[in-house]
């Protein structure tokens, strides 16, 4: 789809997010591409690692982390 967008030479603003095990890949993709994204326990119930987030804070804690490294490689 953003593809297609892009190909159409869309300016319209973004949101990228994922459900499940999607959630950490699109989340990732939404970075890379400029995006804007979401995470919470609507989206999925575990962090990154595959582990049980204890709250919404702490899965954009690890959205956070994920913007860190695509954006700043040494951080």
């Amino acid at each position: 789809m953003n593809e297609l967008l892009d190909d159409a030479e869309s300016t319209c603003r973004r949101l990228t997010h994922g459900m499940n095990h999607w959630t950490w890949p699109l989340v990732q993709d939404a970075f890379e591409r400029g995006h804007d994204t979401r995470v919470g326990f609507e989206d999925s119930l575990l962090l990154p690692d595959g582990t049980r987030a204890d709250s919404n804070a702490e899965l954009v804690r690890s959205a956070v982390l994920i913007a860190a490294r695509i954006h700043h490689p040494r951080a």
